[in-house]
């Protein structure tokens, strides 16, 4: 009996320590030696879930505290909480050793060599010098030589003292911190809402889906012509462009953007995920082109089901949004943006990409109902540190008949 019970108060408190060593800092850089690189587990142990896949030679994070010893492939190691980037998670260390470079260029090297995106590398840099207990190693003074005649004093050198070059790192300029002015639609014919709320005199670019599943933008005339016939009593509009080819949607701002944008594999990527999100599922959406990277963002649904058909009903239905801002995590619900949630209770996502140049991809959510479609437009919100996004703009399609 006192065994047992010795037994079962040492698995409380390993349970224990464990629950108070998951939030240890992570601050000592490592780097994986993996030739096909790593997985990244939610928990201490190959039975969790996969969060992310660590490139071989990247440089991480990694918490004093180890979990778990085992023998894998061969090597004895622990699992340790690790942070690469945006991704928080669980890994093995038998595959991973430490890493003590010479000076800060020689990090900033290594992680370019595994991260091609430049901005994403400089973020990351920026990140483990920050976090890290990284100090340059100090040369070690050189001893004193030893002579035949001792008595025989060394000239004393002048000591000048220098005065430390300073090295200013170029800062990035900073993001706009007022809200973007900008109107969203989607072409429409037989329009019946009200067409005194568009503004034709904005610069109004299209998007379009490319035959390879990429996504570029170009600068179009919006069309408004009265529809040749009517489904219903009000009058109703056309809404269309100069361009032949129909657009994805339309965006209206007062600047020109920048030329030569495209969205890189963004137009297949909802045919292996699902557009909307219940509770337990989760994806994450890109702001150029898919690949780590610490401005994607991790979206996933919570809730209770308390029924199946084709509209479940869900309880405390929460949509919500994760990534990173000034090296900390940041979370928001994303479904107190979105006023009107669709029939179901549970958004669309119509789109995603970057077009604000942060890197951070922009959402558009469709709320669908039997008569109408309302699209919601979350843009990323430099201006408030603990957001991530604001809501920019609305447009709603009705059925006219």
């Amino acid at each position: 009996m006192k065994f047992y019970l010795s037994t079962l108060l040492f698995l409380l408190l390993s349970f224990s320590i464990m629950g108070q060593n998951k939030d240890c800092p992570t601050r000592n850089i490592y780097k994986v030696t993996a030739e096909n690189g790593m997985k990244m587990r939610k928990g201490p142990g190959t039975q969790h879930e996969v969060v992310g896949f660590i490139p071989s030679k990247a440089i991480v994070l990694l918490c004093e505290d180890k979990f778990d010893k085992q023998v894998i492939e061969g090597k004895t190691g622990y699992w340790r909480r690790v942070k690469y980037q945006n991704f928080i998670g669980y890994m093995y260390d038998g595959f991973m050793e430490s890493y003590s470079p010479i000076n800060d260029l020689e990090i900033l090297n290594a992680i370019k060599a595994t991260e091609p995106d430049s901005a994403t590398a400089d973020k990351w840099f920026r990140t483990v010098i920050t976090r890290s207990n990284f100090e340059p190693p100090h040369p070690k003074p050189v001893e004193k030589l030893a002579t035949d005649t001792p008595e025989e004093k060394p000239l004393e050198a002048e000591v000048i003292p220098v005065e430390p070059e300073i090295i200013e790192e170029a800062v990035p300029e900073a993001l706009p911190t007022k809200e973007m002015n900008v109107e969203f639609l989607t072409e429409s014919y037989n329009y019946c809402g009200d067409i005194l709320a568009l503004d034709p005199g904005k610069i109004w670019y299209g998007f379009y889906l490319d035959q390879n599943g990429n996504f570029y933008r170009d600068m179009v005339d919006l069309q408004i012509i009265k529809s040749k016939y009517s489904l219903g009593t009000n009058m109703e509009f056309d809404i269309k462009t100069s361009k032949e080819e129909a657009s994805y949607f339309l965006l209206g701002v007062d600047t020109k953007l920048d030329d030569g944008w495209q969205l890189t594999g963004a137009g297949e990527f909802f045919n292996n995920h699902s557009r909307s999100l219940y509770p337990g599922m989760s994806l994450e959406v890109f702001g150029l082109q898919s690949g780590l990277n610490a401005a994607n963002v991790q979206m996933y649904a919570t809730g209770n089901v308390k029924s199946v058909s084709n509209c479940p009903e869900i309880e405390g239905y929460k949509l919500m949004a994760q990534s990173e801002r000034n090296h900390m995590p940041l979370s928001q619900n994303l479904g107190s943006l979105i006023s009107e949630m669709g029939e179901c209770g549970i958004p669309e996502i119509y789109w995603f990409g970057d077009f604000t140049g942060d890197q951070i991809p922009e959402i558009i959510f469709v709320s669908t109902y039997p008569h109408k479609n309302v699209f919601t437009l979350l843009t990323s919100d430099p201006s408030d540190q603990t957001k991530l996004y604001r809501k920019t703009a609305t447009w709603t399609v009705e059925n006219c008949e």
